[in-house]
């Protein structure tokens, strides 16, 4: 009796640290999941208020972009090359607001394009797995100025 009640007890111990592990992990992945969601609803919103010319909204989007590259435990990738991603966009982001602040349409626009632009080459990138190398890829132009090579 003694040997199954310690069975038992072990074996749910196990069972609820299996469970843990496997839920410490999972929210990691669905908080990445929101904020990458909660970016590209700012973007979004970016979008349609440079179209319709509403500033307010243009800059409140592009400061939440700007607070969403600012937090640093739900990076993708540690490396330098998503470093200077982040950057970049980061930059992007603070020039959208700097045009909206100003209101200035097309600093606005162009500075949309190319937070479009670094999205769409971040997410590139993070598709090839990390062993595979970026001999090809010139990230110099990212570090300069925020633009990512095509």
């Amino acid at each position: 009796m003694k040997i199954s009640l310690l069975s038992l007890t072990a074996a749910a111990l196990l069972a609820l640290v299996s469970n843990h592990a496997a839920l410490a992990a999972d929210p990691a992945g669905d908080v990445n999941k929101a904020l990458m969601q909660e970016k590209l609803k700012d973007a979004q919103s970016v979008l349609g208020s440079v179209t319709t010319g509403d500033f307010a909204a243009m800059e409140k989007s592009a400061k939440h972009l700007v607070e969403l590259s600012n937090v640093t435990n739900w990076y993708s990738r540690q490396s330098p090359e998503y470093d200077l991603f982040l950057n970049g966009f980061r930059r992007d982001a603070q020039a959208l607001a700097k045009a909206a602040g100003d209101k200035n349409l097309d600093a606005a626009s162009a500075a949309f394009v190319q937070l479009t632009l670094d999205c769409v080459s971040c997410h590139k990138y993070l598709r090839v797995p990390p062993t595979a190398g970026f001999q090809n890829l010139d990230l110099s132009r990212i570090a300069q100025s925020g633009s990512v090579p095509k």
